[in-house]
């Protein structure tokens, strides 16, 4: 991966996060995982839900907090 960025503003504060793609199956896992060991410091709550076609919603956002 590369990529050109041009520092334009002196006193900014300029962040870069790279993240690699994954399945939307496969990115709910995680929490999926944790949340079936009943860990007492693990707590999901969700943040949001997109609408999709048919009425069926899907969850976009969820707070992890350990």
């Amino acid at each position: 991966m590369s990529f050109a960025f041009c520092f334009d503003k002196e006193g900014d504060v300029y962040q870069f996060v790279y993240c690699y793609p994954d399945t939307y199956s496969r990115l709910w896992h995680y929490p999926d995982s944790l949340e079936r060991r009943n860990l007492d410091y693990f707590q999901r709550d969700l943040l949001g839900l997109s609408v999709v076609s048919a009425g069926a919603s899907h969850a976009v956002a969820c707070v992890l907090s350990f």
